[in-house]
């Protein structure tokens, strides 16, 4: 099964990495901590081997979060629902003096040890609704995965 699955992938030709990059996104856009387990873990037999695999599901999750983290930029539902998480949980609130402050490394420090009481996947919403500079939360994201 798993000769036919790969022989199957590698026949996508460049639409591989486009899947990838979709699966990615549906991933982190709808909070499916899950999936993204089974994408990285299946990235370095996907396309070739540990470290190009790590390199394009960094990518890919990093895209995928950036879309997240545009949602809840933007004036969309999803904001409405971010921020309404952020008064569900008080202790949400001092992120954006933190991220804003202290940027790439309170990221970093977030992802590499996610305390908050919310799912991992609901990060990417936070730091939307938080003022952290997009390029900040990309490295993080992309040197945390």
């Amino acid at each position: 099964q798993l000769d036919q699955f790969l022989t199957y992938t590698n026949d996508l030709g460049s639409l591989k990495a486009l899947a990838f990059l979709a699966a990615w996104s549906f991933v982190k856009v709808f909070c499916f901590d899950a999936g993204g387990v089974v994408l990285a873990l299946s990235a370095g037999i996907l396309f070739g081997g540990v470290i190009q695999g790590a390199l394009f599901s960094a990518l890919a999750a990093t895209i995928g979060s950036s879309l997240a983290f545009g949602l809840a930029k933007l004036d969309t539902p999803v904001r409405k629902k971010s921020l309404e998480l952020l008064d569900e949980y008080p202790s949400l609130r001092g992120i954006d003096k933190v991220v804003a402050k202290d940027g790439i490394k309170a990221v970093l420090t977030l992802r590499l040890a996610p305390i908050l009481p919310i799912p991992i996947g609901a990060y990417n919403y936070v730091y939307g609704v938080s003022n952290v500079p997009y390029l900040d939360f990309a490295a993080g994201v992309f040197f945390c995965l």
